[in-house]
C-alpha cells in the first residue's frame, strides 16, 4: 500500500495517518461546543497559530470528542491529538494517564504542551510540534519533497527575518489582547524593548 503524502515540513514528507471509526459520545456534543465558544487563553493563543491550515497546512479542529473524553484539539488527516495541560493537569495525574492510554489504544499520538510554555514559549512550542510530526509520521519511502511550502510555513519564515510582531510573540499578543500597546504603530511594527 503506497503511502499518502498530507504535507511537507522543511521539505520531509509528512504521511497522512487517518484513524478510521473513532468512538464518539453524542452526550458530550454541547460540552464541546460550550468548551469552543469558552475557550482558554492558552488554547485561543496556539489556535491562531494553526487555524485555517496556517500551520504547514494541517488542518486542526478544536475541542474533538473521541470516545467519553473532549481533547483540545485534534487532527484527523495525522491521528494527532494536541493537549494543553494547564494547573489542574497536576492534580489528576491518574485520570490523564488514563485517558493517554485509551486514546493511544486507538491508535492515536499525543502531544502535549504546558499552558505556561504556551503562553510564554509560544515559538518554541511550534518548533517542538513540528519536530514531533516529522518523528512520528515522516514518510519512509523516499518521496520528493512537494514543489512548495505551505502558506503557514511561509508565513513563519517571513515574520522571523522581518521580527513583526505574530501570533507567535506572546507578550505582545498578551499586551494586545489586554489592551496595553500604546499606538497602532507598536501594533504593526513591534514593541521596543
Amino acid at each position: 500500500m503506497q503511502e499518502e503524502i498530507l504535507t511537507s515540513i522543511h521539505n520531509i514528507p509528512i504521511k497522512r495517518n487517518f484513524v478510521l471509526n473513532l468512538p464518539y459520545n453524542v452526550s458530550l456534543k454541547s460540552r464541546a461546543k460550550a468548551l469552543r465558544k469558552a475557550g482558554n487563553f492558552s488554547e485561543v493563543v496556539y489556535w491562531t497559530e494553526v487555524r485555517n491550515k496556517s500551520f504547514w497546512n494541517i488542518d486542526f479542529d478544536r475541542q474533538r470528542i473521541i470516545g467519553n473524553y473532549i481533547v483540545d484539539f485534534y487532527v484527523k488527516a495525522l491521528g494527532l491529538v494536541v493537549e494543553i495541560d494547564g494547573e489542574i493537569h497536576n492534580f489528576q495525574e491518574k485520570y490523564d494517564e488514563k485517558r493517554e492510554m485509551y486514546l493511544k489504544e486507538l491508535g492515536l499520538k499525543v502531544f502535549r504542551i504546558s499552558t505556561t510554555k504556551m503562553l510564554f514559549d509560544t515559538e518554541n512550542v511550534m518548533k517542538d510540534l513540528e519536530q514531533f510530526i516529522i518523528a512520528e509520521y515522516k514518510s519512509i519511502n523516499n518521496h520528493p519533497a512537494q514543489g512548495h511550502p505551505s502558506k503557514g510555513g511561509e508565513k513563519r519564515k517571513k515574520y522571523e527575518k522581518t521580527n513583526h510582531p505574530t501570533p507567535s510573540n506572546s507578550s505582545f499578543l498578551l499586551q494586545t489582547l489586554r489592551g496595553k500597546t500604546s499606538n497602532k504603530k507598536t501594533r504593526y511594527y513591534g514593541n521596543s524593548r
